[in-house]
C-alpha cells in the first residue's frame, strides 16, 4: 500500500515539474549541462524483519558515529531503536559536500519540507562505496531513512565531503543509484574557514587565522582545495551524465536563500517549498578588513 501511494504521488510531483529545464532556468545555481534529464521514480523496495536482521550496522555505525547507531523515534514508538520492516527507498538526490560549505544549513532545510525524508544520521558519506550482495551496503544504505508512511516521502541524502573521496570511488554513485542527481556546495577556502568562527573561540581563531596568512599556509591550502573542487566536480559530472549535477554556491544560498532552494528542488524533481526564513548577511569578518573582503554581496565568489 505505501509503494502504491509513493507511485502516485511520484506521478503527480512528476507531471507537475516534468517541464523540459534546461541551464536558463538555473539563475541563482550552476548546472553542469545543457538539459536536465527526467529520471521517473526512484526504487523502492519492502523488506521484512528476517532481511533487515542480516544486517550489520556496527561496520557502518560504531567506526563513524560516536553514539552508534541510535534512530530518533518514529511515529508510534515508545523508544527510539534499529529501523523496523516496511518500504525504504533509494535517494532522489545526494548533497556530496564540501565541508563548511552549508552542509548542516540545507540538512536542516531539507527536514522542514514535509514531502523530503533526509538521512537520519549525518553525514552518512555511503553512497560512493562499492555496493554487493555479500555486504548487504545496499539495504544497509536504504534504512538511514524513514520508511515509507502514509504519506509517501523522498530520500535526499546531505553528506558532507563525500567529494573528498578518492576520485574512483565516485563512479560508485551511478552505479548503485541509476537514477540519482548531485548537488554540490562550493565555497572560497578562505570563506570556509570564516565559518569555523562558529565553532570555534574568536580569539583562538583570530591567532590561527592570521598565522596561516602570514606563513602561506592558506594559499597551500587553497590551491590543494581549488584542485580538489575541479578534478571532483569534473568526475561527478563525467559519472553521472550532463545535467545531473548541480553546483550551489554558498554565499549565494545564504544571500538567496529561497530562490536557490527553489531550483534544487527543481533540479530533484521535487515539490516547491518556501522557507520563508530571514535573509542572512555574510558579515562575520569586518575584523578582518583587509586581509578579508568583507561583507558578502550577493555576487559569485567562485565563479569569478
Amino acid at each position: 500500500m505505501a509503494r502504491a501511494a509513493l507511485l502516485v504521488a511520484w506521478a503527480a510531483t512528476t507531471a507537475a515539474t516534468n517541464g523540459t529545464l534546461t541551464r536558463q532556468d538555473f539563475r541563482y545555481t550552476y548546472l553542469l549541462g545543457d538539459v536536465v534529464p527526467f529520471e521517473g521514480k526512484p526504487r523502492c523496495v519492502a523488506y521484512d524483519a528476517a532481511a533487515l536482521a542480516k544486517l550489520d550496522y556496527d561496520q557502518v555505525c560504531l567506526r563513524k558515529y560516536s553514539t552508534g547507531c541510535t534512530w530518533p523515534k518514529l511515529p508510534g514508538q515508545t523508544s527510539a531503536k534499529l529501523p523496523g520492516p516496511g518500504t525504504y527507498c533509494d535517494p532522489v538526490l545526494i548533497q556530496t559536500g564540501c565541508k563548511h560549505c552549508a552542509t548542516n544549513s540545507m540538512y536542516n532545510y531539507f527536514k522542514t519540507h514535509p514531502q523530503i525524508a533526509v538521512n537520519l544520521k549525518k553525514p552518512l558519506k555511503l553512497a560512493h562505496l562499492e555496493f554487493t550482495a555479500a555486504n548487504r551496503l545496499r539495504t544497509l544504505y536504504r534504512t538511514f531513512f524513514k520508511p515509507q508512511g502514509a504519506t509517501p516521502t523522498f530520500p535526499v541524502d546531505v553528506s558532507e565531503n563525500v567529494l573528498m573521496e578518492p576520485l574512483a570511488t565516485l563512479r560508485n554513485i551511478p552505479i548503485n543509484f541509476p537514477k540519482v542527481k548531485a548537488l554540490v556546495h562550493l565555497r572560497k577556502p578562505l570563506d570556509r574557514d570564516m565559518s569555523l568562527v562558529y565553532t570555534t573561540e574568536p580569539e583562538v581563531y583570530h591567532g590561527i587565522f592570521l598565522k596561516d596568512l602570514k606563513s602561506g599556509d592558506f594559499k597551500k591550502r587553497w590551491d590543494r582545495e581549488a584542485h580538489c573542487y575541479a578534478d571532483h566536480v569534473e568526475e561527478l559530472r563525467r559519472v553521472l551524465g550532463p545535467g545531473k549535477v548541480l553546483v550551489a554556491e554558498t554565499q549565494r544560498l545564504f544571500w538567496h536563500r529561497d530562490e536557490v532552494f527553489d531550483e534544487i528542488l527543481k533540479f530533484a524533481g521535487l515539490p516547491p517549498f518556501s522557507l520563508k526564513l530571514p535573509k542572512v548577511v555574510s558579515c562575520k569578518a569586518e575584523r578582518y578588513k583587509g586581509t578579508y573582503a568583507g561583507c558578502y554581496s550577493g555576487a559569485s565568489r567562485v565563479a569569478a
